[in-house]
């Protein structure tokens, strides 16, 4: 799809379809999701309206399974998820899902920017919940299906604990 240019600059030339885009990136935010804010599980009705696009990727962390949702921790290892191009507004929505309140003291989970792996090489740098006390989940067990780069590979669910079609 082609980009029309937008307007008429000083010198008489039109803008560049790079200001359009310009625009769309300060109205949109990346996103990296790794459980029930995937489209095929509940949390992503509250933002499905919003999302402008999907990837599969993986960021680096450690998954752990607390049973009907994941926690990604801290550490070596790629957790793989989606990486969805949302509305501005729908951080907030997502803050108030993952118990997010500004200070990590305060909160189940707290927001941080990471950067993410797509499979074509390209890297993006994006918003994600990391779990806010990671000491709790030393005994709780890992999302673990596999290996990457000499690393462990997580993803949840784990295959044959629920099932998880592709969107």
């Amino acid at each position: 799809m082609e980009v029309t240019d937008i307007g008429e600059a000083r010198n008489g030339q039109r803008e560049s379809t790079t200001a359009l885009m310009d625009i769309e990136n300060s109205q949109s935010e990346w996103l990296f999701v790794y459980g029930t804010l995937k489209a095929s599980f509940g949390n992503y009705r509250a933002i499905e309206s919003e999302v402008i696009s999907k990837h599969s990727s993986r960021t680096q962390g450690i998954l752990v399974n607390l049973g009907p949702f994941p926690a990604m921790i801290p550490g070596e290892g790629w957790v793989e998820g989606k990486l969805l191009k949302v509305h501005s507004n729908v951080i907030k929505i997502t803050d108030q899902i993952e118990g997010y309140r500004g200070k990590k003291e305060a909160s189940l989970y707290h927001r941080e920017m990471v950067t993410c792996h797509l499979d074509d090489g390209t890297c993006v740098d994006a918003w994600t919940y990391f779990y806010a006390k990671p000491g709790q989940l030393e005994d709780r067990p890992r999302c673990e299906v596999g290996e990457l780069d000499r690393l462990p590979l997580f993803r949840w669910p784990v295959k044959g604990e629920l099932t998880e079609p592709e969107f």
